[in-house]
């Protein structure tokens, strides 16, 4: 209202100076302080106009240059056109004929007309790309951020692929607010074609649907992870327990022979005491380990036969049949010492010469067999115990090998020996790759 005041009584101010009358009524002093403020403001109404026209989201230069830039660059593509057709026109013309024509001109007129649509929508097409503004290109590089979005695996991925198609398909970056609990949005001051927005709002969403799903996973993995962690657990704690079971009652016939001895056999008693000690050492250790090779667990057996030879008057022979290489398989700890104590304890005949114990191995089709085989009496003594520990070893080698491991027991299926009885046999299998239990 200022610089429109301004402008007017300049206006009418000049329109008075230009009557000899009205001058003369005015003194010199208040004339001049008139016209001068009268100038005055007249002389800032531009810099009025233009503070307004800055803080006027309507006049924002850069939209004015970016809506305007494509028809200047139009008009003068066009302009160009038309002089070249009629200059160049007219000139050629005139060199040949020696006479000018008008019809160049409505020549000129007719190309621009038909290309004036399609260099408009060309030209057009390249501003909006330039500036962000091409919906086709918006949408190329949303469709990229989705696919993008698909192999992120973490909430850092997700934002970047966002981010990234963005920054791609409006040329600019874009103001995002990100939530934990709910769907990325566009800021608040972000201006944007209404398309424009609905397509960035799908991307968005998207993204938040992402989010969750990582998030979900996130969730089930630990859980999972918890859950074998507690298996594991649990599966140790039942392994030391199943162990635990085996080395007390061992413990307990050990020191029942050294005592007999140490009355017997002064000599025997101190072998008895080393050997027994290298057999406790081992079975310590081998509480505190998950595996043991075949091979050791041999050679626990030919010291605990060594000891079992002081207690008892039979020959008590012990064999390995099977590959050499299967001597470093992986087996549970403590695995043959309860087969070799029943076969003495429930297939040792008092009037057997001799018991000779065999062990199997071979591997079949991915699946290491174990068949442990005494000549002894073939259906045990029927005393109290058999059967348990049996089953205590059929539940670590299970806890060992998994569900699919298979622990079989019953008479030899061979005919009797001249050492007293046709035997024992326990059957075991379980399924091996090359790194160990499967």
């Amino acid at each position: 209202m200022f610089a429109s005041f301004s402008l007017l009584t300049s206006a009418a101010l000049t329109l008075l100076a230009s009557s000899p009358r009205f001058m003369p009524l005015l003194p010199d002093s208040t004339a001049r302080f008139v016209i001068t403020s009268i100038a005055i403001a007249m002389l800032s109404a531009p810099f009025v106009f233009a503070y307004l026209i800055a803080g006027d989201p309507l006049f924002d230069p850069r939209r004015l240059i970016v809506n305007g830039l494509p028809y200047a660059l139009l008009s003068g593509v066009l302009a160009a056109i038309y002089l070249a057709v009629v200059l160049g026109g007219q000139r050629t013309f005139a060199s040949i004929t020696g006479e000018q024509a008008l019809v160049f001109n409505v020549v000129a007129a007719l190309v621009l007309a038909f290309a004036f649509a399609p260099l408009r929508e060309r030209v057009q097409l390249a501003i909006d790309r330039v500036y962000g503004r091409d919906p086709v290109a918006l949408q190329r590089a949303l469709d990229q951020a989705g696919r993008d979005l698909l192999g992120a695996f973490d909430e850092k991925e997700v934002r970047a692929a966002v981010q990234r198609g963005l920054q791609l398909g409006l040329r600019r970056p874009l103001a995002v607010n990100w939530t934990a609990d709910a769907s990325p949005e566009i800021a608040a001051d972000e201006t944007l074609a209404d398309g424009d927005r609905a397509a960035i709002g799908g991307l968005l969403r998207q993204a938040g649907i992402r989010m969750e799903n990582l998030r979900l996973a996130e969730g089930r993995a630990a859980a999972e992870r918890s859950a074998v962690e507690l298996r594991e657990a649990a599966t140790r704690a039942e392994l030391r327990a199943l162990q635990a079971q085996v080395q007390p009652h061992f413990l307990f016939n050990a020191l029942n022979a050294l005592a007999y001895l140490i009355e017997t056999d002064a000599g025997a008693a101190q072998r008895f005491t080393e050997r027994l000690a290298d057999m406790l050492r081992y079975t310590v250790e081998a509480g505190k380990r998950p595996a043991a090779l075949l091979s050791d667990e041999i050679a626990f057996v030919e010291d605990y036969l060594g000891v079992a030879r002081e207690r008892y008057e039979q020959k008590l022979h012990f064999s390995y049949e099977g590959e050499p290489s299967l001597l470093s398989s992986t087996v549970p700890p403590l695995l043959l010492q309860p087969l070799v104590e029943n076969s003495l304890k429930h297939g040792l005949k008092p009037d057997a010469d001799a018991m000779r114990m065999t062990l199997r191995a071979r591997m079949h089709e991915g699946w290491l067999e174990l068949e442990f085989a005494d000549d002894g009496c073939p259906n045990g003594t029927n005393a109290p115990g058999l059967s348990v520990g049996l089953d205590n070893l059929e539940q670590r080698v299970r806890r060992f090998a998994g569900p699919e491991a298979v622990l079989e027991s019953g008479p030899a299926a061979r005919e009797g020996s001249d050492t007293g009885g046709a035997g024992f046999e326990v059957r075991m299998r379980w399924p091996v790759h090359s790194g160990g239990i499967r």
